[in-house]
């Protein structure tokens, strides 16, 4: 057999750096990984007193374009929502662009920077320079009603970690949870310090920070705290003006069953169900309690689950082989992240023998989150505000 001299490659070798380079390069680049990033910075200036949003949503570095060659070196896939490289395939539907920020000079999107209700889209834009980025956010809003109308600023510039909405009010935490009509006026103070998730019930908000999870009223007044310890991404959904949601510190034992439990202010906690894999996201809807498992890269499918409202047995939902990412659940029909093949934003009917529908197919990293109206889903990719009719 004859060998190669060193330091002269043979095609094969060329080719196959030549597509360890592309992936490395894709991986790097990826939004997620720089979800990840804003993640640690925005929480440890949460614990340092000057918040952070609770879930990514920070700094946002460069895209890396990464020009090459025009030899032929096959694209990299897209990176899945956990991270992974997703196959590559035909791209398949897409929603229409409710309204796109400038990614030169703002940061991407990341979790709790939409709301939705009573008629306007609100979401948050952070400068792109990490000095100006946790202190001067933005809200900015349009009706629901018109997509081409130009944005208006509806609160900062000031730190503001997440946001909320229901029919009548706008929510933003920032350096203290506060409340402004959608109709306009000044903004009521509801609660003191930083608050990094809000969930609106009917007369009651869940929130959390970094070390608390916390019922306060709505028009503002004592906060109740429900549950304390270091805390990361709550799933929690709001049933009336009772609570749901998966308690849990990210360095408790990983095989430890998860209690889904129910918070009303005034009571004591419910635990409703134990299951050792509800560790994604949870809703509420009906007679039901939906939750899912913790999918990603070499890891079993993460199935969906339900539970009675009232307590009772998990049972599976929907093909075992699916994995699911976060959801909304609205009127018997889940909208999300859902695994079959691909990683794909579907909609679900939850009914025996329903198959998936393609939202969007051409899902660049994640989807920080979704939000609903009577008509539409509203969602973030990294740079755009995204909607598909429901």
């Amino acid at each position: 057999m004859r060998r190669r001299r060193s330091g002269s490659p043979g095609p094969s070798a060329l080719a196959a750096l030549a597509c360890a380079a592309a992936a490395v390069a894709a991986v790097v680049a990826t939004p997620a990984c720089k979800s990840r990033e804003r993640e640690a910075w925005r929480g440890a200036t949460a614990e340092l007193g000057s918040g952070g949003a609770g879930g990514s949503g920070g700094s946002g570095g460069s895209g890396g374009s990464g020009a090459g060659s025009a030899a032929a070196v096959p694209p990299a896939a897209p990176a899945n929502p956990h991270g992974e490289l997703a196959s590559t395939e035909p791209e398949g539907p897409t929603g229409e662009v409710f309204h796109a920020t400038d990614r030169k000079t703002t940061q991407s999107f990341g979790r709790g920077d939409l709301a939705v209700g009573g008629g306007w889209i609100y979401w948050i834009e952070r400068p792109r320079d990490e000095s100006a980025g946790a202190s001067q956010a933005v809200v900015r809003r349009k009706p629901a009603a018109r997509p081409a109308a130009d944005p208006e600023t509806a609160a900062g510039p000031g730190k503001i970690f997440a946001i909320a909405a229901d029919a009548a009010r706008l929510y933003v935490a920032g350096e203290s949870l506060t409340a402004r009509p959608h109709a306009g006026g000044a903004p009521t103070p509801i609660a003191a310090g930083a608050w990094l998730e809000i969930v609106p019930g009917d007369k009651h908000l869940l929130i959390r920070s970094r070390d608390q999870v916390a019922l306060v009223p709505k028009a503002g007044g004592a906060v109740e705290t429900v549950w304390e310890g270091k805390h990361g991404k709550l799933p929690a959904d709001a049933d009336g003006d009772r609570f749901v949601a998966i308690p849990a510190s990210p360095w408790s034992p990983k095989f430890a069953a998860r209690a889904i439990t129910a918070y009303a202010p005034g009571a004591r906690p419910t635990v409703l169900a134990e299951l050792a894999e509800a560790r994604g996201a949870l809703a509420v809807d009906g007679a039901w309690i939906y939750v899912s498992g913790d999918a990603g890269p070499g890891k079993p499918p993460a199935p969906l689950w339900r539970i009675p409202r009232a307590g009772g047995a998990p049972a599976r939902v929907g093909d075992p082989a699916w994995s699911f990412g976060d959801f909304v659940v609205r009127k018997g029909v889940l909208y999300g992240l859902v695994l079959t093949g691909t990683w794909k934003l579907q909609k679900l009917a939850l009914a025996p023998g329903a198959q998936p529908v393609v939202l969007e197919s051409r899902v660049p990293a994640t989807i920080p989150s979704l939000a609903t109206d009577a008509s539409h889903l509203y969602y973030l990719t990294d740079f755009e505000v995204k909607r598909a009719p429901r």
